[in-house]
């Protein structure tokens, strides 16, 4: 057992485990263990957006962690595994270059798309500059996507603004359709409340797993290595997500056993529906240290553009 973690807590993950994997296991006897039943329902799941895709179109792998495909109505989808350990080197150096060939790459696809779907559903996280490099080619302004601060033996520190930079170039602006679930954690979730920061974008699924904090590691006497979450993430309106999860504008259910029997993806389908539907905000330009940073207000409803 050396090296390898011997206990991990994760309330929504081990809601979904009893929910969509062990309780729908005991009832099937194609599978041995819960691990198999689940790997399956895995496959499904991409079979299924795949057959959502233009045909003569064919859909690009890009590295293992980037999926690009094309839906109909000019829309682009795009999913994302994780945020870290794209090439066998295994560092983020590595891993933001990965994200800049890829996101270059894909950028004229983008550019002549009508909306894109950005699907993290079961992105398990990674590093917070990767999410953040990705954000960087959806703005072209400096984003103030809200702020961070770490406890203390008395409260927390002053709280630090996170203000993302745009790529230099191939930016994408059009309108964004985020689908989330419970399992969309840590960098996954960074990405996200920095995309909920942009203007034209909705978010559907189900609320983020509620991980945003990054973990502080500690070592017992006897050797034992155990991390706690010792930060405090706000979003740009200044809300706590932390184990509640970013919120959703519309409610589906990720690996919904029904939908799955149907072959269908009914989050990916109110997505198509919704791409030109956009979070109703007002811009406000704030100069600071002689740049503009945007920051938007949020107003109730979705709006047409």
């Amino acid at each position: 057992m050396e090296g390898r973690p011997v206990a991990w807590h994760n309330n929504k993950w081990k809601s979904f485990q009893k929910d969509r994997i062990e309780t729908p296991f005991a009832k099937q006897n194609d599978f041995s263990s819960p691990y198999e039943f689940h790997m399956d329902l895995n496959k499904k799941r991409t079979k299924i957006i795949s057959s959502y895709f233009i045909e003569d179109v064919k859909s690009q792998r890009l590295n293992r962690s980037f999926l690009l495909g094309q839906l109909p109505k000019g829309i682009s989808y795009l999913s994302i595994d994780d945020m870290s350990e794209f090439t066998e080197e295994e560092t983020v150096s590595a891993d933001l270059i990965t994200v800049d060939k890829v996101m270059k790459h894909i950028s004229p696809i983008l550019q002549n798309s009508r909306g894109l779907i950005i699907d993290l559903r079961w992105n398990s996280g990674g590093f917070d500059v990767v999410s953040n490099r990705i954000l960087s080619y959806f703005i072209n302004s400096p984003l103030y996507i809200g702020s961070k601060s770490t406890k203390l033996k008395k409260g927390f520190s002053q709280p630090r603004e996170i203000v993302i930079q745009p790529a230099q170039s191939d930016q994408y602006q059009g309108p964004i359709v985020v689908l989330t679930s419970g399992l969309t954690m840590s960098a996954g979730e960074i990405l996200l409340i920095g995309l909920a920061a942009r203007d034209k974008v909705t978010i559907i699924g189900e609320a983020s797993n509620g991980g945003f904090s990054d973990s502080l590691p500690k070592q017992l006497p006897n050797g034992w290595s155990f991390a706690l979450s010792n930060e405090r993430y706000l979003d740009f309106e200044s809300k706590n997500h932390e184990y509640s999860g970013y919120p959703v504008a519309q409610q589906h259910e990720y690996l919904n056993a029904q939908a799955l029997k149907e072959g269908k993806d009914y989050a990916l389908e109110s997505a198509i529906i919704l791409r030109q539907l956009i979070p109703l905000k007002t811009a406000h330009l704030v100069v600071g240290n002689d740049q503009k940073i945007i920051r938007y207000k949020h107003f109730s409803g979705l709006s047409n553009p």
